[in-house]
């Protein structure tokens, strides 16, 4: 009796944790747009790359961003999601496009492997005008 208790309490604790687990990560997901440049906890120079726009293919579909260490190229995929960090002008966040990936401009990438450094997860891209 005392094994099936174990059992069924390990169970019930494991539903628990998936259930739990999966809204946080997805509202995470959802309001990841809003937090600016090298402000997002647990992402910011840990599974994101920091620096800035050294060039961006649009037949390749790659970006290269140079940060404090090696130039990165990575790819963007129809799951990335871009960007527009907005906070510096006082403006909220908002969805972007390619077309924001200019050379020059402040970004942070999130790879989508952080030990491949691949694919691209998300793009942030930092306005620093109105468009």
């Amino acid at each position: 009796m005392t094994g099936i208790l174990r059992t069924a309490v390990a169970t019930v604790a494991t539903v628990l944790v998936m259930m739990v687990g999966q809204p946080s990560t997805q509202g995470h997901q959802e309001t990841e747009r809003y937090i600016p440049i090298d402000r997002s906890p647990g992402i910011s120079g840990k599974q994101s790359y920091i620096g800035t726009i050294q060039a961006y293919d649009p037949t390749q579909r790659t970006v290269t961003v140079k940060g404090e260490a090696e130039p990165v190229t990575v790819s963007i995929t129809e799951r990335t999601r871009i960007w527009l960090d907005l906070s510096k002008i006082k403006k909220s966040n908002r969805a972007g496009e390619t077309s924001a990936l200019q050379v020059g401009r402040r970004t942070e990438v999130k790879f989508e492997n952080l030990d491949r450094r691949q694919f691209a997860d998300w793009i942030k891209v930092e306005i620093l005008q109105s468009e």
